[in-house]
This record gives structure tokens, C-alpha cells and sequence, in this order.
């Protein structure tokens, strides 16, 4: 099982790189469904193109909204209630070749608030993600990526130290290789995954280093299939991790595991795709402080597209974190999701969302429950211009007092493309 970091929930029991069984879906990462669906295809007319640069095409992007939120530091006390702006450029340069692929991702969030500036922030990322056919059924997969985040207040990993959002970096790399002779298909893929914290302030003024924070993950799966029926394969998977803090202080929170476990992916046309997986997980840390981490590990994407409106997305998975604290091992995270994106019009999307996520404070005996329910809607004006507006509740359960807390937040919003 992968400690890997909270941003985005990423998977910790395997690797979920879908690997489509219908040829019409080889060249993409996503299943016929996903492709399918209310919020991934393109409408004439309606979605800009980008500009042509040779082999490539340039699609930028900026956002830009304003939003009110009751609950700033999503804390029992002290409750702030505050509103604030949102800038986000972005820029993405893919590759339009025959064979191979290239993508090339930037984005950016400048966030200011009205009055409350300590929690003015700034985050932006890049990434890189390539794909070499070396033949008709073997490819090679790169990627490489930098990030600068800040941790959110009140999520399982702010520890609300000093008066300003905690800040890190993150740097990350991977290197896989597919293959899909026949009706077989074979994957070995292996990442490496290293976050680095910045100093923070105290209330009083004061220096505080967050280096007992920075983590070092690595990993390597393999997975093995078989297809039994067009766009249906039955797989075994396997893998093996290293996680590492650096930077020790009293505990040593260094572990390493493995999973081992099986599961069926399906692409069934534009209308259902799909994996479900279940492996046993073993983690074992270094420090005889810490128990072992072991039992049952699962993951299960769905995509539903009942009609050519609606489409329906299910994910539930359990995931190991890395730990905010010194006497915690890991945070042992279950999350549960439904989204479902309805074309109201042809120019305007809803969706809706609903998430639970539980987690345990490994070392500690402590848990925590969120749960977070949204509406959102688009509205395409032109071409270039898409109008925004969403609205969403919050709700957490905590052991510590401070920590139980109930907020909502409100936005509305453009975006500029081409």
C-alpha cells in the first residue's frame, strides 16, 4: 500500500491505469464510458479548438470568481465568515500525432480575501505525461510533475499551527511499461513521489519548521489480465512501497508494505466502464511504537451514461496518508463519491456531488467524518466564454472539539478559453 500525499485522494491500494480492451479506446486512458460521458466530450461549435503549434495545439485558460464562505478555517472556534477572489490561469499543450502522445499541463491559483489577508495563498502546478508506442501492443508510459500547494484548513493533514496556511512542494515521476498481446494484457509501473515542507510562522511571529513533515514514497505494481469477453478482463495485481520521512524527529514513522489481490475492468461500449478490485494490504512500520497496518484493501470506479443527458460516476476506495503528526503512523482514509452531470441544455451542464470520507488517525485512536454535498452549473455564453456557479455544504465529525464543524460556501464565476 502507497503513502502517497491527500491532494486529489490519489490510490494507495494499486494503480488504477485503465487500460481499455476495445480497440477504439487504445490511444486514451480512458474507457469508451468515460469518454462518453456529460463532462468529457466536446460539442461543435461549443469548445474551443486551441491554437495549432505545429505537431501540437495550445488551449489557455483563465478563471476567475468570486465566492463567500461561512466558515473560513472549517473549525468549531473561531468561526470566521469571509469572502474572497479567485484567479486561475491555465495552459495545456498536447500533441494531435498519429502515434505517441505528448501532454504538457500548467496551472495556477491566486487567492485573495477581502479582509482576512493571512489567508491570501498562491499554488500552481505542471505536469508532463508521455506515451511512446514502441509497437502495436507495447507502450511505454512517462510522466513527471512540481507542484506548489497549501494544505486546506480543517482536511485531515492541517494541524492549524500559525496564522497561515501550511505551504509544501511536491515533485513527482513515473515510468511504466503495457503490454496487450492478443487477448492478454500486462502492465509493470513504478512512481516515486517526494513532498517538501515549507517553514511556517507561529501566532507571536516566530519561525516554525516544518521539515519533520517532508515524506519520500516509492512503488512498483504489476498487473496481469486476461480478456474472458470483448471489453471484460479478469486480473491479478500486485505491489510493493517504501515510504520515508527524511527528516525524523522523536519517532520514525519509515514503513514499508506490499498488496496482493485481483479484481474485473470492464469497457462495455459508451454506456458502462469500469473496475472493481480487492487486494489484502500489508504495511509495517519501522518504529515498534506503530502496529502493522494489514487487511482488506478495495477500489471501485464506475461510470453510468443511462442516457446521452445524464451520466453517473461511483467511487469508493480506501487509502493510507501520509501522517501530520509525530505520534500518528499514517491516516487510514475510506472515501466514498457519486457525481452525475445532467445537460440541462445544450450549452448548460448541473452536476451534483455528494462525499463521505472516514478517517483514522493511525497511533492515536482517533476518526474523523466528512461529509460534503455540492450543486454546480455551466453555462457556455460563446465559445470562449463559459459562466460559472456552484454552491456547497460541509460537515465534520471529530473527537477533537474544534474540529467538528459545519460550513457552506458560494461561488460564481467565468471562464475565458480558446
Amino acid at each position: 500500500m502507497t503513502l502517497l500525499g491527500q491532494d486529489g485522494l490519489r490510490l494507495v491500494v494499486l494503480a488504477l491505469t485503465f487500460v481499455p480492451g476495445c480497440a477504439a479506446a487504445q490511444n486514451s486512458d480512458l474507457s469508451l464510458a468515460q469518454q462518453s460521458s456529460v463532462s468529457a466530450r466536446t460539442l461543435p461549435g461549443v469548445t474551443p479548438q486551441g491554437i495549432p503549434v505545429g505537431g501540437f495545439r495550445l488551449v489557455p485558460a483563465l478563471g476567475t470568481m468570486i465566492g463567500y464562505d461561512d466558515n473560513v478555517y472549517n473549525r468549531n472556534a473561531p468561526i470566521l465568515s469571509e469572502g474572497h477572489v479567485r484567479f486561475s490561469p491555465s495552459l495545456a499543450l498536447r500533441s494531435s500525432w498519429s502515434r505517441h502522445s505528448l501532454r504538457l499541463t500548467m496551472d495556477g491559483e491566486a487567492r485573495r480575501y477581502f479582509d482576512l489577508k493571512t489567508e491570501n495563498s498562491n499554488q500552481f502546478s505542471t505536469n508532463l505525461v508521455g506515451r511512446y508506442d514502441l509497437a502495436r501492443d507495447v507502450r511505454l508510459n512517462v510522466s513527471g510533475g512540481f507542484a506548489h500547494r497549501i494544505e486546506e484548513r480543517g482536511s485531515a493533514t492541517d494541524v492549524f499551527i500559525g496564522p497561515r496556511p501550511t505551504r509544501y512542494n511536491q515533485t513527482s515521476a513515473g515510468l511504466g511499461v503495457a503490454l496487450t498481446p492478443g487477448r492478454m494484457l500486462f502492465r509493470l509501473d513504478g512512481s516515486a513521489t517526494k513532498f517538501s515542507y515549507l517553514d511556517s510562522r507561529a501566532a507571536d511571529g516566530s519561525v516554525v519548521d516544518l521539515g519533520g513533515r517532508d515524506f519520500e514514497t516509492a512503488s512498483l505494481t504489476a498487473r496481469g489480465g486476461y480478456e474472458v469477453r470483448p471489453g471484460i478482463y479478469l486480473f491479478a495485481s500486485g505491489s510493493v512501497n517504501r515510504a520515508r520521512y527524511p527528516r525524523p524527529q522523536a519517532i520514525d514513522r519509515a514503513s514499508d508494505g506490499y498488496t496482493a489481490g485481483g479484481g474485473l475492468q470492464f469497457d462495455l461500449g459508451d454506456v458502462v466502464g469500469g473496475e472493481v478490485t480487492v487486494t489484502y494490504l500489508k504495511q509495517r512500520f519501522v518504529s515498534s511504537l506503530f502496529r502493522d497496518v494489514g487487511g482488506l484493501g478495495y477500489s471501485t470506479k464506475l461510470y453510468w451514461n443511462p442516457t446521452t443527458l445524464l451520466s453517473l460516476e461511483l467511487v469508493a476506495m480506501r487509502t493510507l496518508q501520509r501522517a501530520p503528526l509525530q505520534d500518528v503512523s499514517a491516516l487510514d482514509q475510506d472515501i466514498v463519491r457519486l457525481t452525475a452531470d445532467y445537460e440541462v441544455l445544450r450549452r448548460m451542464v448541473i452536476t451534483g456531488a455528494v462525499e463521505h470520507l472516514r478517517t483514522n488517525f493511525r497511533g492515536i485512536g482517533r476518526s474523523e467524518n466528512r461529509l460534503v454535498s455540492s450543486l454546480s452549473g455551466r453555462y457556455n455564453l460563446t465559445r470562449f466564454i463559459d459562466l460559472t456557479a456552484s454552491v456547497s455544504f460541509r460537515n465534520q465529525s471529530s473527537a477533537i472539539a474544534t474540529r467538528n464543524f459545519d460550513a457552506s460556501e458560494i461561488r460564481v464565476g467565468a471562464v475565458a478559453k480558446y
